[in-house]
């Protein structure tokens, strides 16, 4: 296996371990917003996609499905903070799990705009969660740390693919949320008082823009695509504050994957870049294995840097 030194290299501000804890701490922590903001949402008002098929279609009373929702949004949040404390894969698939069954409930509920969609459109959700797992996988597993960094990176990157291809076609369909979102801003922030056709005009600009990074994430990972990925995120994702009050916060909170998977492939690029090497130095490597690996026990496969 190869191996590197654990200082930073010239132009880069970490060594290849730290970009790879750093990418690590970050997915976690997102997942850890992620669940909390769902937490609070369902703690006040709102009800999962889950709940309302067990109301609709086998009559379970609304108290019961209350108790089972906040409980189950209890024992969630709890599985993100041990991936905190001591992560481990099985915490982190359960969360992936639980987080898509939901999504395929709200699949099969129905009842919201383009819902046709909703498996995609969450996809980031639901492999941010397996993006963690590769990283935190025991090294017995997957013994070689930069194939873990790649497989981790490509889920963000494909997850960013899907969720911006999504979000750009329902833009291009004039999503009534979206056009809500730009006119309720507008006139919270601006005081301007933008027209349906405005808007209707802006979305399509704005779906033609997402379909053509969503392509782009998938060819390279540039790093001011990269950079435009998460000021994107970040605004659409604050735009549920700016135009339906700060009280929605918990909508900004559950869309932290969406900013979270530019930074975390950005890290895991920085991590990818500094660990190749030139043929000489692999050949060298392979010819004493043992070189170079002093303090350095990440490269070796004897610790995993999330724990």
């Amino acid at each position: 296996m190869s191996t590197i030194s654990t200082a930073p290299r010239q132009g880069s501000l970490l060594s290849p371990e730290g970009w790879y804890t750093t990418a690590d701490w970050m997915l976690r922590v997102a997942l850890f917003v992620y669940l909390a903001g769902l937490a609070v949402a369902i703690f006040t008002r709102a009800q999962t996609s889950i709940g309302g098929i067990a109301l609709m279609y086998w009559g379970v009373p609304h108290d019961t499905i209350f108790f089972w929702e906040r409980t189950a949004a209890a024992v969630l949040l709890l599985a993100g903070l041990s991936l905190l404390i001591w992560p481990t894969v099985i915490a982190a698939l359960f969360i992936g799990g639980a987080v898509f069954t939901e999504a395929y409930a709200a699949y099969r509920f129905g009842g919201d705009h383009f819902v046709e969609w909703v498996i995609a459109a969450r996809t980031l959700r639901y492999l941010l969660p397996v993006a963690a797992a590769a990283l935190i996988i025991s090294p017995r597993i997957v013994p070689h740390v930069r194939w873990k960094a790649l497989a981790s990176m490509w889920i963000l990157r494909i997850g960013l693919a899907v969720v911006f291809a999504t979000h750009g076609m329902e833009a291009l369909r004039q999503h009534p949320g979206f056009i809500d979102l730009l006119i309720g801003t507008t006139g919270n922030l601006l005081g301007l008082r933008m027209t349906e056709s405005t808007a209707v005009l802006l979305l399509k600009v704005i779906g033609v823009v997402d379909l053509i990074v969503a392509f782009l994430i998938l060819v390279g990972r540039w790093r001011w695509l990269l950079g435009w990925l998460f000021f994107w995120a970040a605004i659409t994702a604050a735009s549920r504050m700016t135009a339906l009050g700060f009280m929605s916060y918990p909508e900004f909170l559950v869309r932290s994957s969406h900013m979270v998977a530019p930074l975390g492939i950005w890290a895991l690029g920085q991590y990818q870049d500094l660990t190749s090497t030139s043929t000489a130095e692999e050949s060298a490597s392979a010819g004493n294995p043992d070189e170079g690996t002093s303090g350095h026990a990440l490269l070796r496969g004897q610790m995993d840097p999330a724990r």
